[in-house]
């Protein structure tokens, strides 16, 4: 099917797609173009008030009794909260669906492979204004959610 969830299977109806280590290493290089443009870009722009939106919405993390679905939720919304804040419909569309796929991932991930990769860097860099920095800690957060998802999913 057009989103590669879904194979058909001739005659018999429909059947999950395998991910493949392939699909997440693909997946997590076009997350680290977009998120990279998104960061370094508000690094240079974003208000006070972006900046204290994404503080609470990262805030979460330091919740130790903080719920899977919550803090699932906090990090797809951390993530388009930047690609919004950055301007740019096209990339928020793309990164949209991209989360879309990633989230499904995190979902098992989080429930098998222990640890959370947080955001605070990100936000330090952005709050610095340190465009470059701010690429580097988001291409560097999302390099380690990829080499979880690759752990998980080469076993």
């Amino acid at each position: 099917m057009q989103d590669k969830w879904l194979s058909r299977i001739r005659r018999k109806g429909f059947q999950v797609t395998p991910i493949s280590v392939r699909d997440i290493v693909e997946m997590y290089e076009y997350r680290k173009v977009l998120e990279g443009f998104t960061t370094e870009k508000i690094a240079h722009a974003a208000s006070r008030e972006q900046i204290e939106e994404l503080k609470r919405i990262v805030s979460l993390e330091k919740d130790p009794k903080a719920e899977l679905p919550k803090i699932l939720r906090a990090n797809q919304a951390f993530h388009l909260s930047i690609a919004q804040f950055a301007g740019n419909q096209r990339v928020t569309d793309q990164l949209n669906l991209i989360l879309g796929y990633v989230s499904r991932l995190d979902t098992l991930c989080t429930q098998t492979v222990p640890g959370w990769i947080g955001h605070a860097d990100v936000v330090r860099a952005i709050e610095s204004r340190q465009p470059t920095d701010a690429r580097t800690a988001m291409r560097l957060h999302i390099d380690l959610s990829r080499d979880k998802m690759i752990r998980l999913f080469s076993t």
